[in-house]
């Protein structure tokens, strides 16, 4: 009789390792497919910017001065849809769900989504995405309206080939957000066109 309840309790176990090793599987499953459908759909925003077609996107005050101080082989037109599209979706988009969350959060997030991030920022570090982070959360606000755009032509700098700038972007009811933009050389199918740091 000792042996058979023995054996039961095995079997239970047996069967709730099973269970638990498919329901963990399952989680790392969802996430792993969330994070490539992201990616995807990244790397498909940026197919549209460096391509030829164009939607009507703004450009940034100042953006005829600081494309004529660029050496290299990006068309303002890729530059303009790249600057409008951060402005406008991913720093809010990124606000929204990042605000206020600790360095071990940050650090989380950057670790599972750092092809996205290069993808859509040109952010290739923990530690520059989680400077860049901190910047977004001085906008301070939980509805993120933009308004307007401009580089400040005083700050646009060419040194050693590579051309930058700061990128002052006002948002409705939000402390003006600075931050920097530097232009790949070359047209790139797995990074941003412009690399966006704080």
């Amino acid at each position: 009789m000792e042996n058979r309840n023995n054996i039961k309790n095995k079997i239970v176990i047996i069967l709730l390792l099973i269970a638990l090793i498919t329901v963990v599987a399952m989680i790392i499953t969802i996430v792993y497919i969330n994070s490539t459908n992201d990616t995807l759909i990244s790397k498909k925003k940026l197919e549209y910017i460096n391509g030829k077609e164009w939607n009507n996107e703004l450009f940034p005050d100042e953006m005829p001065k600081f494309y004529r101080s660029y050496n290299g082989k990006l068309t303002a037109q890729i530059m303009g849809k790249s600057i409008y599209y951060v402005a406008t979706e991913l720093i809010p988009e990124y606000y929204t769900k990042l605000k206020n969350l600790d360095d071990k959060l940050l650090n989380e997030f950057y670790n599972n989504n750092s092809d996205k991030i290069k993808i859509e920022l040109g952010i290739t570090t923990n530690n520059d995405f989680n400077e860049f982070i901190k910047e977004l959360n001085k906008l301070n606000n939980d509805n993120i309206e933009f308004e307007s755009f401009m580089i400040d032509k005083e700050t646009i700098q060419t040194r050693n080939g590579k051309t930058t700038a700061k990128l002052h972007i006002k948002y409705k009811n939000c402390e003006e957000l600075i931050i920097e933009i530097t232009p790949l050389t070359n047209i790139s199918t797995d990074t941003s066109p412009i690399i966006y740091s704080k």
